[in-house]
Formats: structure tokens, C-alpha cells, sequence
């Protein structure tokens, strides 16, 4: 039988508990013998300890229990708080006129759009990472010595 995550994560914890609990040994040897940060048994004693169990009561749990216990809040998957431009139709505003800059046009954007808009430097990051995706580029396959290229661009 194959054993999830969480529920070798659950045995850990229970060691962490029982061998605590027999008072016999400092956090460092603990998390020594079974591989984990001293600092994480800790976590995990205090965390019993803080809901008002004892060690002995804590690991009379079952283990979803234990998991509730440990871990009080599970992460939900993060709502997009962030309103996004189209990043494509700023990129072309921007060619079409020279003087306008990135911190014009979040200007506006944030203007339009208020604590809900990106900040200036996510703003520069995105608006990057478009222009990148939307760079066109070509290789081209040909024999040695088979053509000449001659690049006319003016260097200073």
C-alpha cells in the first residue's frame, strides 16, 4: 500500500509527540532522529500545547484530527485581486509615440483602476514578459560558406 504525503507527515508528528511526551529528550535530538529542524518540533509542540491538549491527549487523535490541529487553515486556491491591462494595445501606444513612457501609460492605468492595479514595477515586469512572448524572430538553417550576410546597421 502506497502511503500519502500527509500521512507520513502524521507519523512524523506523532514520534515528534510521543518521544516529547516521555521527557526523556531535548527538541535537537528528536528532530536529530527523526531528520527534521529542531525548530519544527517546536512548531509542532507549541502548536498541542497552544490548543489546550496535553501530548498524551494529542496523540489519542486520529490523524485527520491531528491535521486539523497542526494545520488550522488549509490554503485555498488565491482569488486575482489585480485588474490587467492588455498589455498588447500598450506595447503598440508605445511604438506609435515616442515619448510616451511606461510610467505614463501606469499612469493612467492606475488612474482607471485604483488599489486594484498592478504596481509600477509588476506593471514594467508584465508589460516585459508581453514584449518578450510577442518578439519575432527567425533562424535561418544554411551551409557554411554557402551565402554571405551583410548587416548594414550603423554602429557608433
Amino acid at each position: 500500500m502506497v502511503r500519502k504525503k500527509w500521512e507520513i507527515e502524521m507519523t512524523v508528528i506523532r514520534d515528534v509527540l510521543r518521544l516529547e511526551s516521555e521527557e526523556r529528550y531535548k527538541f535537537r535530538e528528536i528532530a536529530e532522529s527523526l531528520s527534521i529542524s529542531h525548530q519544527t518540533v517546536s512548531k509542532h509542540i507549541k502548536t498541542v500545547l497552544d490548543s489546550g491538549l496535553d501530548l498524551a491527549g494529542a496523540l489519542e487523535l486520529s490523524d485527520q484530527e491531528l491535521k486539523a490541529l497542526i494545520y488550522p487553515k488549509t490554503p485555498g486556491p488565491k482569488s486575482p485581486t489585480k485588474i490587467s491591462p492588455d498589455f498588447g494595445e500598450l506595447i503598440k501606444e508605445l511604438a506609435k509615440h515616442p515619448s510616451l513612457t511606461r510610467k505614463v501609460l501606469w499612469d493612467e492605468y492606475r488612474s482607471q483602476y485604483g488599489t486594484s492595479s498592478y504596481s509600477y514595477c509588476e506593471f514594467c515586469v508584465q508589460m516585459r514578459q508581453t514584449q518578450k512572448s510577442n518578439s519575432l524572430t527567425m533562424h535561418i538553417e544554411h551551409a557554411p560558406a554557402d551565402k554571405l550576410f551583410i548587416d548594414f546597421a550603423l554602429t557608433n
